[in-house]
């Protein structure tokens, strides 16, 4: 979003142009365009808008996810702390995330405010990773106890 060097397309949060869904028809974005060019902004497009609310969806889902993973954790995995601890943290950081992505579009991107989404975004990618090299371990280890406790002849 931040490297093309352009205005936001979508200056309003949590709606677009003032709806939930963008209207990119050509009459509602020569309307947008002309309010725009009136305050010395660039141009956009449908693409650039929908670009950005592409943005939005994932976000979304990205945040719906981490929580009902970290849920998961703390109801089933509480005797790994460090699993719960860094899933806490997770959420932290996707609040975080969430108000800095949110203080991009208020502040017209400014560069301190979206240079700090773009950094907690790759520390929740680290995270992320974390996380799940953890729970692979977990499970491979469990795998590994369960084939081994097949193997043993049970005694008569």
């Amino acid at each position: 979003m931040r490297h093309q060097h352009r205005d936001l397309s979508i200056l309003d949060f949590p709606t677009a142009n003032g709806a939930w869904t963008p209207d990119t028809s050509a009459t509602a974005l020569a309307k947008v365009n002309a309010w725009r060019d009136a305050r010395g902004l660039s141009d956009v497009d449908g693409f650039q808008i929908w670009l950005q609310m592409t943005h939005r969806f994932v976000a979304l889902l990205i945040g719906i996810s981490v929580i009902a993973f970290s849920s998961r954790v703390w109801r089933n995995a509480r005797q790994v702390s460090a699993l719960k601890r860094l899933s806490i943290w997770w959420v932290a950081f996707l609040l975080v995330q969430l108000t800095l992505g949110a203080w991009t579009i208020w502040s017209n991107k400014a560069a301190d405010i979206a240079t700090a989404h773009v950094a907690v975004g790759a520390i929740m990618l680290s995270f992320g990773v974390s996380i799940s090299a953890i729970c692979w371990r977990i499970s491979a280890v469990l795998r590994h106890r369960a084939l081994c406790e097949r193997a043993l002849p049970v005694p008569a």
